[in-house]
């Protein structure tokens, strides 16, 4: 015997997430809408501030579901030191202060949510 469950993601942040077994990061509708903002920067120039005080410059290539942030032609300064040139770099996203955008960039766009109703398929046998 199979079951068949749908489910439809909660139109609000009120609703809960029906699932435990879920990540942190879809559990929370906040995080999720920070991280597909975050997904739509691709090809962006940013500058990423860390926690420890180090500054990375560079064109953003990817980011996760984790936040981890896959960056090209970046420069790394460490808090005290001189700037180093990486090709590719990947920054982990819990270590990440704050992002800083270009002064250009079209946030009405970005910011814009697709009213897409997403639905998942459960099947158990």
């Amino acid at each position: 015997m199979c079951i068949y469950y749908t489910f439809t993601p909660p139109a609000t942040e009120a609703e809960p997430f029906p699932f435990p077994h879920t990540s942190i990061v879809s559990k929370h509708p906040t995080i999720m809408k920070l991280v597909k903002f975050l997904q739509k920067l691709n090809r962006e120039q940013v500058t990423i501030e860390l926690k420890n005080g180090t500054v990375i410059s560079g064109t953003v290539v990817g980011v996760d579901a984790t936040m981890n942030a896959h960056l090209k032609k970046a420069k790394l300064t460490a808090r005290g030191k001189n700037p180093v040139s990486y090709a590719t770099l990947s920054v982990r996203g819990s270590t990440v202060r704050a992002w800083l955008l270009p002064d250009g960039l079209n946030l009405d766009a970005l910011l814009v949510e697709e009213n897409k109703k997403v639905r998942y398929f459960f099947v158990c046998c």
